[in-house]
């Protein structure tokens, strides 16, 4: 079973939406640092792996310096849960009532989960950005000014990532179902399907993840940028793609246990 469907089976959106809230507080003071990382990765001079930034990172401030821009990253977070899970619920079925395939219906989920959230979270992503990158305090309001800045790229790389998720997802679990021909399936079975399922939405998205925090921490305009992101190599635009999908896997199977704790 998908954490869809477990959403399905919750009789209370707002009971969801607090599982939600408590999940994120368990889970993003471990991941925030995996995502500083992945930042400084992707909007480095010169390509580094992981190891390498850590440890500048460690060297720089020690543990503080990990921690960078989780104010509005968790902020963002919790301002998720409330919207997020009766999206996720209600989204596809208003879309497979209408005539859609299933998967389509996915699809046109994700791409209304993506809009929603850029459209929101815009300004909190940039000051995410700022903080890692230009050592910005977490919440400044003066940068809210141009809080909307790069709203067009954050958009599609969320709509881009979470379509492809959902997609994903829903067709791997399917196929199982089918192999094993049961209604729903085990940790087990969910444990190669969410990794699966990772793997690929981080490799369609990967390039718009790099483009949109590369592009959030340089106070140019597009075109500018676009002449830039010309000269970058074809590797480099998947740059911290295993820590991106290290971290979706996470948030995965917390929402999976999550879930189960709201059912019992």
């Amino acid at each position: 079973m998908n954490v869809v469907e477990k959403l399905n089976q919750t009789p209370n959106p707002f009971i969801s939406s607090f599982y939600g809230v408590c999940r994120a507080g368990v889970v993003m003071p471990a991941l925030h640092p995996l995502d500083v990382v992945k930042v400084k990765m992707q909007t480095s001079k010169e390509p580094q792996g992981a190891f390498h930034h850590s440890k500048k990172l460690w060297q720089q401030g020690g543990v503080k310096e990990f921690y960078k821009g989780f104010q509005p990253q968790f902020l963002r977070m919790l301002l998720k849960q409330v919207w997020c899970w009766p999206i996720m619920t209600t989204v596809p079925k208003y879309w497979e009532k209408s005539g859609y395939h299933c998967l389509l219906s996915q699809a046109l989920t994700g791409a209304t989960i993506g809009l929603v959230d850029a459209s929101i979270s815009t300004p909190l992503d940039r000051l995410r950005v700022l903080a890692i990158t230009q050592n910005k305090k977490d919440i400044s309001f003066t940068d809210l000014k141009k809080g909307w800045r790069g709203f067009p790229l954050l958009s599609l790389r969320l709509t881009t990532l979470w379509s492809s998720f959902l997609v994903s997802q829903k067709y791997f679990r399917e196929q199982e179902e089918q192999r094993l021909g049961v209604e729903s399936l085990e940790v087990q079975h969910l444990i190669p399907i969410g990794m699966k399922t990772a793997g690929i939405a981080c490799a369609i998205s990967a390039p718009l993840d790099l483009c949109s925090n590369l592009y959030q921490s340089k106070e140019v305009n597009y075109r500018t940028f676009l002449n830039s992101v010309k000269k970058l190599k074809p590797t480099n635009f998947y740059r911290g793609m295993t820590l991106t999908a290290g971290i979706m896997i996470t948030h995965n199977f917390t929402s999976v246990y999550f879930l189960d704790r709201l059912k019992n």
